[in-house]
């Protein structure tokens, strides 16, 4: 065709055929897309971001819920008709007593145009969480005219916002339960209302905002000029977009786009189930007009005709293929009325696969494959090759137990590498997961996993090989008492440069909001390099960001964690969120920015958890050795002790930091905490080559620290003799 582009009619092609994948020789090709992908900076470059240019009143009985973390704020834009002095009235309901505090007094701020913050009192507790209540918080003085206002959330603790006022009238009191379409009024006197939900700009990291006229849908997004160009009509039009806190990536389909006011409506189905936030990271793709780039590929449905760019001169020599099957092998047996048992898939490669267009399970738990098994027992998937498909490598279900995979590669991938689901009563047991190299994952949908036990319990996940992810290696959710993951192991793992793409995550992750304990055991893996990816609503991307090593999250408890070795991470690397019996034994922790053990207090379920025999090494100026958020209890840990801490400023780091919970190191032992524990160099063989094996003598040794099998890890530990034909 004209110019670099080439086209190929497929005239019998079903009206229905839908791809979204195209590979040329070996490498997959790029749907359209705008901005174009960018090689160089593949992770954190190429991308727009949403802006908000739509309504700003918003209402009373909307606004924004789950606002409690340190840090989360909004701005709004108000215009002040008359300066002077102006009480500030908050509506709001809180219960944060059981977190420690029956008052948010203190612990939030307003700023008027980047001024000095004036810390707002009052705030005490409602009845409950849908209750809301007045408070008056403190007085401003405005000068008139137009003004930015912002609030933070300083201390942390929780509010679910809906509005606040300001009255140049100082003994107006607003009316006890606003009706929706309210405006207050003070005679001779002025009312500015501020709706939450009309904000301009925020940042909040569980923060929920109502869908009314405030900046957060899931229907609809506003642009910044010249981020979209005109296009054509085209009914598969899709937004690529990480909405809400960026925990999740989703595909939306384009409904239409009103230019004029740059707003663009999408579909809204499951793929729509996170918010779309000022500031979340997208781009548009599958449109002909996008095709401007070498690599780049379109497929007109209407008139059957696939446009290509080439990267390479030999276009004609190379296959080029279009995928029609979103799976290659679907087993379904039935534990009650039969099994598919004992067969072996062994020296294959499947390639070539595509996805969903929208997402069965929602983008928590995106779940094509290549290989389905339902009801399959003692069935063993060896030594075969998983490259350029649209999913996961095996989704296993319903009572599959006894299944292997094992000596497997798993490479540039739409999802992830094995999928365990169902409840307590169908999920997968005792699934056997070694020896596999898994690289380049969820280059479709991000939060995928390695292995992902969305429930699954007995598994074994050993001796592989993860690399390149957008999220986790390895997680084990628990989401009630009837949907859980427990008595599994995860050890022996080399885990490399994970959360890649995503944030609020680890490289090694569980859930345990079922509450209980779990079993479930995390040790002597490696994991370097725990980088995360969040995109602010001023439209850039901070990374590395938000990120654990082993991140054991929402009450997830009685979980062992032992013998790991985790360097470069952000939050920690551990962080217990709320739970409750679990044990951090005999791990190096190295080079956290922030902090390099967290503990997230949520209420009194959090006890009883020990940190022992490990050893922390690092070197930002800034971080903390010990994290805590909530209110600290002396039960929260049973023990801490025994552990070798060391920084790369030596003992003085530690004389006057508040490093801990309590203070200082010192404030630390004197609570009774890490009262046998040294500040020393621990001694490693070479940490410039992240070689942590420990020199004899180690003082570390002295504690009870011992040596971790670091020839065990990886693909060198595993006992199966296989071999991978790639490079």
């Amino acid at each position: 065709a004209a110019g670099n582009l080439w086209t190929a009619s497929i005239p019998d092609a079903p009206d229905d055929w839908f791809f979204r994948e195209l590979r040329a020789g070996n490498q997959k090709q790029t749907l359209a897309r705008t901005p174009n992908f960018d090689p160089q900076n593949p992770y954190l470059g190429g991308w727009n971001y949403t802006i908000y240019d739509g309504p700003r009143t918003g209402s009373f009985g909307a606004g924004v819920a789950s606002v409690h973390t340190r840090g989360d704020f909004f701005e709004w834009k108000i215009n002040v008709p008359q300066g002077g002095e102006y009480a500030v009235w908050f509506y709001y309901a809180a219960v944060n007593k059981p977190y420690g505090n029956a008052s948010m007094a203190g612990r939030t701020s307003l700023q008027v145009d980047g001024g000095a913050p004036m810390m707002l009192q009052g705030l005490e507790d409602t009845p409950n969480w849908s209750q809301k209540a007045w408070s008056r918080t403190g007085t401003l003085n405005l000068p008139a005219g137009e003004h930015t206002l912002r609030w933070t959330n300083v201390t942390g603790g929780g509010l679910n916002f809906d509005a606040l006022a300001l009255s140049d009238d100082l003994v107006w009191k607003p009316p006890t339960a606003p009706k929706a379409d309210d405006t207050l009024v003070a005679a001779g006197k002025n009312v500015i209302v501020v709706q939450a939900e009309a904000f301009t700009k925020m940042s909040s990291k569980e923060g929920v905002v109502d869908e009314t006229e405030g900046a957060a849908y899931r229907d609809r997004f506003w642009f910044k000029p010249n981020d979209i160009p005109a296009f054509a009509p085209n009914q598969d039009a899709e937004v690529r977009i990480f909405p809400a806190w960026g925990w999740v990536s989703t595909i939306l389909q384009v409904k239409d786009v009103d230019w004029q006011n740059r707003l663009v409506h999408v579909e809204a189905n499951k793929n729509a189930s996170e918010e779309l936030r000022v500031g979340n990271r997208y781009y548009l793709s599958n449109v002909r007009e996008a095709l401007d780039a070498p690599g780049e590929w379109y497929y007109d449905r209407a008139a059957k005709v696939l446009w290509w760019w080439p990267l390479n001169a030999n276009a004609q020599s190379q296959p080029v293929v279009a995928p029609v099957l979103d799976r290659l092998i679907d087993f379904k047996g039935d534990a009650a009325k039969g099994w598919v048992e004992n067969v072996s898939i062994k020296g294959l490669q499947f390639s070539d696969t595509t996805y969903a267009r929208e997402l069965r399970q929602g983008v928590y738990s995106p779940d094509d494959a290549a290989i389905w098994m339902s009801g399959a027992r003692k069935c063993v998937i060896e030594g075969n090759r998983f490259i350029n498909i649209g999913g996961y490598a095996l989704r296993l279900a319903d009572k599959s137990t006894g299944v292997e995979f094992v000596g497997n590669e798993v490479g540039h991938v739409g999802q992830g590498g094995v999928m365990m689901t169902g409840d307590v009563a169908s999920q997968p047991r005792d699934t056997l997961v070694a020896g596999n190299w898994m690289h380049h994952l969820g280059e479709v949908y991000k939060h995928v996993a390695g292995v992902y036990c969305v429930t699954a319990s007995g598994t074994r996940i050993a001796h592989n090989r993860f690399e390149d992810l957008p999220r986790y290696a390895i997680s084990f959710k628990g989401f009630t008492d009837t949907n859980y993951s427990h008595n599994n192991i995860a050890e022996y793992n080399d885990i490399f440069r994970t959360n890649l793409e995503t944030n609020d995550t680890g490289a090694i992750e569980t859930l345990g909001r079922e509450k209980q304990d779990t079993g479930n055991v995390i040790q002597y893996n490696r994991i370097l390099d725990v980088v995360g990816v969040k995109a602010m609503p001023d439209g850039t991307l901070r990374s590395p960001y938000f990120t654990w090593g082993i991140y054991l999250d929402d009450y997830s408890s009685g979980t062992i964690v032992r013998g790991n070795i985790v360097a470069r991470h952000d939050w920690g690397g551990g962080c217990i969120h709320g739970g409750r019996n679990n044990i951090f034994e005999n791990n190096i922790f190295i080079d956290g920015l922030s902090h390099q053990m967290r503990y997230q207090v949520r209420d009194e379920f959090c006890k009883d958890n020990r940190f022992v025999r490990n050893i922390i090494v690092y070197k930002n100026p800034k971080a903390n050795v010990f994290m805590h958020t909530g209110t600290w209890r002396p039960d929260v840990l049973s023990e801490s002790n025994f552990n070798v801490i060391w920084h790369a400023q030596g003992t003085k780091y530690f004389e006057d930091g508040k490093l801990t919970p309590a203070g200082t190191l010192a404030q630390w032992r004197q609570a009774g905490y890490d009262r046998d524990s040294v500040v020393a160099d621990p001694l490693f063989v070479n940490a410039a080559k992240d070689d942590y094996r420990l020199k004899p003598n180690s003082p570390a040794l002295a504690k009870g620290f011992k040596p971790i099998p670091v020839e065990k890890i990886g693909l060198q530990g595993y006992a199966r003799a296989w071999k991978l034909n790639a490079k």
